[in-house]
């Protein structure tokens, strides 16, 4: 069976007495945590991590707002064949209303070579998406039209 101490017990044993605890240290072993820390220790840690929130708080605001210029999309709808010296491309162009954006145009053979190219102004419209069908010119037979791209202008 198990018992409480009694007092003798605790005399048996030093660290039981107030007399033991004396021996007992209460300071941390010498170079176990590295050096204490010093006041001007203590401000260089604030003040780096104020920098570091500066900066994620700056970068955070230019992704939101900075970066939230106006965008143009496009999309291939399809394209027609006429003969050997053209084909037509219809694609779509997502924009802001009020904006103007130059589109390029391409025509390849069965090779994958370019026989055609065309450079087309969008100009402002009252929808945001405009679908448009532009012929490119071309000095052989195409086997395909595309969008390469478009920009703002």
């Amino acid at each position: 069976m198990f018992s409480a101490p009694t007092d003798s017990d605790r005399a048996d044993h030093p660290q039981g007495t107030a007399e033991g605890q004396g021996s007992v240290s209460s300071s941390l072993p010498a170079g176990r945590y590295g050096p204490s820390s010093s006041p001007s220790r203590r401000r260089g840690a604030i003040v780096a991590a104020g920098v570091a929130v500066a900066i994620g708080v700056a970068w955070a605001l230019w992704a939101a707002f900075g970066s939230a210029a106006p965008s143009v999309s496009w999309s291939d709808v399809g394209f027609r064949v006429h003969d050997d010296s053209s084909v037509d491309v219809t694609y779509d162009v997502g924009k802001d209303p009020d904006a103007t954006v130059v589109c390029r145009l391409e025509a390849l053979d069965k090779h994958k070579g370019t026989v055609g190219l065309a450079q087309v102004t969008v100009g402002p419209s009252s929808d945001r998406v405009t679908r448009r069908t532009d012929t490119i010119r071309t000095s052989a037979e195409a086997v395909t039209g595309t969008v390469t791209g478009c920009t703002l202008r």
